[in-house]
């Protein structure tokens, strides 16, 4: 099942009062094969999702979801994101993020990371964690 477009979400009411709202990491509220708008029709005005249920109707036939690490299966605006083997699937969600803000910081935004794993356990992809964390903390404020 997917989360009924008729329910209010808190991206809805940021909407209503003049917010551009961005979401990036793991939806689990519908699969988007069945529902590709459930995450616009959820009040975000933009995403990059990692496809963990299902490909979009525009995947390459016979793809099916891939881990969320690496070489992840990434969706944006109800459309496939292809990626490669060497590439991470936080640091992409990651820099999209970054990417919205930087585009939005002149007016109200709300750039909402579902991003609960950065890195799984025992991989330290960038660095110290802290560092990586700064760094995201940081760019809302600049």
């Amino acid at each position: 099942d997917t989360i009924s477009p008729d329910l209010p979400t808190f991206a809805d009411l940021l909407k209503t009062r003049g917010y551009a709202t961005g979401l990036a990491g793991k939806w689990q509220l519908g699969p988007i094969d069945a529902h590709p708008t459930t995450i616009l029709d959820s009040g975000f005005d933009e995403y990059l999702m990692w496809a963990c249920q299902a490909m979009p109707p525009d995947a390459p036939k016979g793809l099916s979801p891939r881990p969320r690490y690496w070489h992840p299966s990434h969706v944006a605006m109800g459309k496939y994101v292809p990626t490669t083997p060497d590439q991470y699937g936080p640091d992409l969600e990651l820099a999209w993020l970054l990417d919205f803000v930087r585009r939005k910081k002149d007016g109200p935004f709300l750039a909402y990371p579902v991003l609960k794993d950065m890195w799984p356990s025992g991989v330290d992809r960038l660095g110290d964690s802290d560092d990586r964390l700064l760094i995201f903390k940081q760019s809302f404020v600049q």
